[in-house]
């Protein structure tokens, strides 16, 4: 089964933060009071310093935009918490979810790159961390391999 719809370049794009306008940088970057009361209650007795507070800001300014930071899994547990997100799907109702979407989508579209950003808008929609590219990517090709026949994630 082939993953790999995307080129090299497409790829880079994907890791990488998306260009964004002002107006895109004023609404995902500018924090609210209660934003500042969330990172600032965090850092009273937590003996968290600036970094830490910075840290916690940019994955707060962040996850919204779909993106994750492996290395701070605890920053991110919190500002799950906060913004009321659900962590990345590796099993339960959410993945089927995920699954029948694609399933759905691929009986409509022939092409994996659009299959791709659908399934990460449907996620972001859903208020859930998209798991890893690749994962995505194999899930994407898997919907596509099974449009012609077979059910996926009843139950």
């Amino acid at each position: 089964m082939a993953t790999q719809f995307f080129s090299d370049e497409q790829m880079e794009r994907l890791r990488s933060y998306p260009d964004i306008g002002r107006e895109e940088l004023i609404r995902f970057f500018t924090l609210t009071r209660k934003d500042l009361g969330f990172i600032d209650n965090l850092d009273r007795g937590g003996g968290r310093g600036p970094a830490a507070r910075l840290g916690l800001a940019v994955q707060l300014c962040t996850l919204p935009c779909g993106r994750r930071a492996q290395t701070r899994s605890d920053h991110l547990k919190l500002v799950l918490k906060y913004l009321d997100w659900k962590p990345v799907p590796t099993r339960g109702e959410t993945l089927k979810e995920l699954e029948r979407f694609l399933l759905d989508r691929a009986m409509e579209h022939d092409s994996p790159s659009l299959l791709f950003h659908q399934a990460a808008e449907f996620l972001i929609s859903a208020r859930v961390v998209p798991p890893g590219m690749v994962t995505l990517m194999e899930m994407v090709a898997t919907g596509s391999d099974r449009r012609g026949g077979g059910d996926v994630g009843e139950g």
